[in-house]
C-alpha cells in the first residue's frame, strides 16, 4: 500500500513540477564536418529535436523545436 502512495505522490510532484531535460543523442560524421544531434524532454517525452555543426547549435535548434512545439 505504501509504495502505491509513494508512486501517486511522484505522480503529483511530477504533474506539478515539469522536469525539463536536454542531452546529446548522436555525433556523426568526420571531425572535420561532425553533425551533433540534440532532443529535449518533457517529463521524460522527446518534444523537440535538432542538429548542427557544434553542440552548442544542436542544442539552440532543439530548444526551438520544443518551444515551437509547445506553441501548437
Amino acid at each position: 500500500m505504501n509504495s502505491i502512495r509513494i508512486n501517486e505522490a511522484d505522480n503529483v510532484a511530477v504533474a506539478l513540477h515539469p522536469i525539463v531535460k536536454g542531452e546529446m543523442i548522436d555525433a556523426s560524421g568526420p571531425d572535420h564536418d561532425k553533425v551533433f544531434t540534440c532532443v529535449v524532454s518533457l517529463n521524460g517525452d522527446v518534444i523537440g529535436r535538432g542538429s548542427g555543426h557544434s553542440k552548442k547549435e544542436a542544442e539552440q535548434n532543439a530548444a526551438c523545436s520544443a518551444l515551437s512545439r509547445m506553441d501548437e
